[in-house]
């Protein structure tokens, strides 16, 4: 077999967040392990290849349990609890921000419904719901994809964020500070929408009973 799996795609993209020593060190050691096949798949792929854009291509093994032209989603090859999910977009975004707002929206509709679902079949009792963004954030692949993560009662799973003080003069400056933020509201978008939508049904019902 020429290609790479899932496994050494996701040691390899790991190996690439290295520097100087420690990547080349790390990145022979990788090397060794691999068939002369596989180098040569490599250098025609490149070695940034994404692992989640060949699975999307069809060229590494998945478990999938859902895919549509947008999205795909898959079992993890190392779940955090039983039935752990990662939902993808098709095409390759290293960010959120490099999506538009209605793929955005359509990613996190496909994880809202695949949610339910999951949890229904496996009789979870929650979930937690991320995605990492940045390496800073623990983002160990170039493609932004959402954990879909089941839980039950004494699962064993931890998400240990420690919470920090604050001083009111800090959060005073992070306001002021934000307070240059502006985002254009939907939902005030969607109520001029509906007006006119009710303002057109009423001519409409008036147009009906002019004789």
């Amino acid at each position: 077999m020429n290609e790479l799996s899932a496994e050494l795609l996701k040691e390899l993209n790991n190996i690439s967040k290295l520097e100087g020593s420690e990547k080349k060190d790390k990145l022979n050691k990788f090397l060794s392990k691999l068939t002369p096949e596989q180098i040569e798949f490599l250098k025609n792929k490149g070695s940034g290849s994404c692992v989640f854009c060949s699975i999307v291509e069809g060229k590494l093994k998945t478990k999938k349990i859902y895919e549509d032209n947008k999205v795909l989603a898959i079992l993890d090859i190392n779940p955090i609890s039983l039935g752990h999910t990662l939902v993808i977009p098709k095409k390759h975004y290293s960010n959120l921000d490099l999506m538009k707002d209605e793929e955005v929206g359509y990613l996190f509709g496909i994880v809202n419904k695949l949610k339910a679902q999951i949890n229904k079949l496996i009789d979870a009792e929650g979930s937690n719901i991320f995605l990492s963004e940045g390496a800073a954030a623990g983002q160990n692949v170039d493609h932004i994809f959402v954990n879909i993560i089941p839980r039950f009662s004494n699962d064993g799973v931890e998400f240990d964020l420690k919470r920090k003080k604050i001083s009111e003069e800090e959060l005073e400056k992070l306001e002021k500070l934000f307070s240059a933020i502006h985002i254009e509201k939907i939902e005030e978008k969607k109520e001029i929408n509906k007006n006119k939508d009710d303002v057109g049904k009423i001519y409409r019902n008036l147009i009906r009973r002019i004789p």
